[in-house]
């Protein structure tokens, strides 16, 4: 999906200096930026950087001073950029999962006879379970949930509606997740933290 900076300002609700004509394909690390590219920078520090950055259109704080650069000016330029980022990859994520991984839309698979869901687990309307999906005792996933290829879900998980785990993504047992959640793919949740003292 592409869409030009003014669109972006006015999603984000930011106030916009420069061209709101130039159009942005992608965003991008402020190293990795370039052309058609919007990236954005928290503090005065990754500031200093911006005179070597490439990129199109730059997300920043409402008081960082800039020069002839194409900015989107706002209180929280991460979350601004994460809405972007979301905003601009929502149209590439079918075409990016075709084929066995097909997108928005798909007709439901059911429960490929390869997966192992343990006969204890509760399935809503709807959801496609792709081969060596490995589903735990107790378990319930919601409506249209979709599990990819080498996904593990341990015991007495519970998936809201429309929940996307993209392939390998483990879920130990007990992980409880809310509608509309994607875990990308190699995820794990509910695996011990660090912060024991």
């Amino acid at each position: 999906m592409t869409a030009t900076v003014r669109e972006l300002t006015e999603l984000v609700r930011g106030r916009l200096h420069g061209d709101g004509d130039v159009l942005i394909r992608d965003a991008r690390s402020l190293g990795e930026a370039g052309a058609g590219h919007i990236t954005f920078v928290e503090n005065d520090r990754q500031a200093r950087h911006l005179a070597a950055c490439r990129a199109s259109a730059v997300v920043v704080p409402e008081d960082l001073p800039v020069n002839d650069l194409t900015v989107i000016r706002v209180a929280h330029p991460l979350s601004a950029f994460i809405t972007i980022v979301e905003h601009l990859r929502r149209g590439t994520r079918a075409s990016a999962t075709a084929g066995t991984m097909s997108g928005e839309g798909e007709t439901p698979l059911g429960v490929d006879p390869r997966a192992v869901v343990h006969s204890s687990a509760v399935l809503g309307e709807g959801v496609s379970i792709h081969p060596f999906v490995s589903v735990g005792e107790g378990t319930v996933l919601g409506a249209r949930c979709r599990l990819y290829p080498g996904v593990v879900v341990g015991r007495h998980c519970r998936l809201g509606d429309d929940v996307t785990l993209y392939p390998h993504a483990v879920l130990y047992d007990d992980c409880v997740l809310g509608d509309r959640v994607i875990v990308h793919a190699h995820a794990v949740l509910g695996a011990d933290g660090f912060g024991y003292r």
